[in-house]
């Protein structure tokens, strides 16, 4: 009797720790699963902190234009379906002619449309180059006969000259300025009709 009762002792002495020993490895997944769940969820939010950094940084366009679309950088440039203009520079000069205020604008111009076309006129179908004195609002208009004092007359020639498909040449072409002390803003034709009014501005 005596042997059967410290059998029995042995037994359920055996099941407690097997016992114990089986509530250990319960929770020692569920403690592992916990942190592996964590670390995926820190993942997550890295991997969108990373995408939101490179969706906001500025393009090579935007850095050229600040918070209030004025042009500050170049060169700028623009592409679209028919031309490329890389702009190198935007000047106010002094008409030879009239003595007159005049923007002058040097680019590189790439004509890609099947047919020959000016740089002078391929911008103006692009652009409404506009000034206002705060009251109304006029489109300036072309300065291609006050180009007689500038420098690099091949390059004013060239602002009128029909540049033949696929070709890229340097230009001047220029407006005559309605106020010399006031801004003047380069509106895309194509956003006028959407009524975005996308573009840049000069001052």
């Amino acid at each position: 009797m005596k042997k059967v009762t410290m059998l029995g002792v042995f037994l359920l002495c055996g099941m407690f720790l097997v016992g114990c020993s089986g509530g250990d490895e319960t929770s020692g997944p569920q403690s592992q699963e916990t942190s592996v769940a964590e670390s995926s969820e820190v993942v997550e939010i890295n991997e969108t902190t990373e995408l939101i950094e490179e969706t906001t940084e500025p393009t090579q366009e935007n850095k050229n234009l600040d918070e209030n679309n004025v042009l500050v950088n170049y060169p700028y440039t623009l592409e679209f379906d028919n031309a490329i203009y890389d702009i190198k520079s935007i000047k106010h000069e002094t008409g030879a002619m009239t003595g007159s205020p005049i923007l002058i604008i040097e680019m590189e111009y790439t004509n890609k449309t099947d047919q020959p076309q000016s740089p002078y006129m391929s911008f103006v179908s692009d652009f409404d180059v506009q000034q206002t004195d705060g009251t109304t609002t006029s489109s300036l208009n072309g300065a291609n006969s006050e180009f007689g004092n500038l420098e690099n007359q091949e390059a004013v020639e060239m602002g009128n000259a029909n540049v033949n498909s696929g070709a890229t040449v340097t230009a001047i072409i220029g407006y005559t300025l309605e106020y010399d002390d006031q801004q003047t803003v380069f509106v895309y034709r194509p956003s006028m009709i959407t009524g975005e009014n996308s573009g840049f501005i000069v001052k």
